[in-house]
């Protein structure tokens, strides 16, 4: 197994590199956590935890109706869209391994690793959309 940092090609449009310079700064900022976008609660898609304040991770259920994650049956996050949930970096489902992690250690989530949830699904959201913007300033493919 070989283990590297991903390659950016090199390429002569300088305009396109700096671009892609960018869009590659944002992404490794929102895979810090660093530099989210605030959401505010009355804005649409908000990401809440709401339930009965048990938040102990017995089952991990998406609803992809009303775009919830279950956690147990009484606690949920909304604002999630199916998109998001199924997002996988690797061969991982971001959020749903995150749970699942959470549930071995039959453990009750904290207010700061709730917020930090919360984090992940905004970076994930976001990752989407510049991945989107990339492939829509890349005219072709390979790069010259």
């Amino acid at each position: 197994m070989q283990i590297d940092f991903p390659r950016l090609p090199l390429i002569s449009n300088n305009q396109l590199f700096q671009q892609l310079i960018t869009k590659g700064e944002a992404l490794v900022n929102l895979h810090l956590l660093k530099n989210l976008p605030v959401f505010h609660p009355e804005e649409k898609n908000n990401i809440d935890c709401q339930g009965d304040g048990k938040n102990i991770v017995k089952e991990i259920r998406y609803d992809s109706t009303n775009e919830k994650i279950w956690i147990n049956k009484n606690c949920y996050f909304t604002g999630v869209s199916q998109k998001v949930w199924e997002f996988k970096i690797g061969s991982y489902q971001v959020l749903d391994k995150w749970f699942k992690d959470r549930k071995k250690a039959n453990r009750e989530l904290s207010d700061e690793e709730i917020n930090r949830y919360q984090k992940i699904i905004v970076a994930l959201r976001e990752t989407r959309k510049i991945m989107t913007e990339i492939d829509e300033i890349i005219p072709s493919f390979p790069l010259e």
